[in-house]
């Protein structure tokens, strides 16, 4: 298996890095199973923390950001629920917010959602300041 970053140019994936030599060794004209994967805004993903960060201030609930983003995510729905017969109950999870498990339109989705609950139930107001503080991305 070889992983590298790619650009599309002129209708062709072409390496935007460095390969490997896994790569070198596949020959030309070999088919590939290939899943094309446009990274996140690494900006938008520091916004997010920025704005974590902010409530984590002001706020007395969450022992840390962990916790936070946690009950936040299955708050706004960004979770999964399973019927556990080993303890008799069913368990949430919140699903993963990392690049490879989420699109940026998913993210943004998500962002928007965090902001509106905080703003609601946690820190009325917080979402306004932090919009006011660090803006849009």
């Amino acid at each position: 298996m070889v992983k590298f970053v790619g650009t599309k140019k002129n209708g062709v994936i072409v390496p935007a890095t460095k390969t490997t030599d896994a790569w070198d060794k596949i020959p030309n004209g070999t088919y590939l199973t290939v899943t094309a994967v446009q990274p996140r805004n690494a900006q938008f993903l520091r916004k997010f923390w920025t704005f974590m960060d902010l409530v984590m201030d002001n706020q007395e609930h969450y022992k840390n950001h962990d916790e936070l983003k946690e009950d936040l995510a299955i708050a706004t729905g960004h979770c999964r629920t399973w019927w556990s017969p080993m303890r008799d109950e069913f368990i949430t999870e919140a699903k993963s917010i990392s690049f490879a498990k989420m699109t940026e339109e998913d993210f943004a989705t998500f962002y928007e959602d965090i902001v509106r609950l905080v703003n609601e139930k946690i820190t009325p107001g917080l979402g306004d300041q932090v919009r006011d503080e660090i803006g849009d991305f």
